[in-house]
């Protein structure tokens, strides 16, 4: 499972006018997944007040790939809107063209103790990609802030 605490050494802030970007790259399409969810989790809260207490199982159908990231995406921020859950760390455990299934862990939002960076609206399909380059899976998410 990777942790948001180490997004860090992953996640790669980009410029945007008036949203919040982020890149990713992973030696693999599910580390890919991984990593845009703690690119995700990053702007929502400081990663280091977060434990993996709970989990949470997130299974995600769509028509591509790249459909497929910005479902997983939403699914885990729908989590921190509705049922106030914050992730610290995810797994995929299954990944294909048109479905996945994660792991997701963390614990409920506590005022007192976690730090917000304030409100991620919404998942874009701006600039939304995912794609194999290199030899490596990379990712780029534009969300709306």
């Amino acid at each position: 499972m990777q942790h948001a605490r180490d997004a860090g050494e992953f996640v790669r802030e980009i410029a945007h006018t008036a949203d919040v970007g982020f890149e990713v790259e992973a030696p693999t399409l599910a580390g890919c997944f991984e990593r845009a969810a703690l690119g995700l989790a990053c702007t929502i809260a400081d990663a280091d007040g977060i434990a993996a207490r709970l989990r949470r199982v997130v299974a995600v159908r769509a028509g591509d790939r790249v459909a497929l990231l910005h479902d997983f995406l939403h699914t885990l921020l729908l989590l921190v809107q509705v049922d106030g859950f914050l992730p610290a760390g995810a797994e995929v455990t299954a990944i294909d063209e048109g479905s996945l299934r994660a792991v997701v862990a963390g614990e409920p939002l506590d005022p007192s103790r976690h730090h917000l960076h304030g409100e991620v609206k919404g998942v874009t399909w701006h600039g939304l990609s995912v794609e194999r380059r290199g030899g490596a899976w990379h990712a780029r998410v534009i969300l709306d802030v």
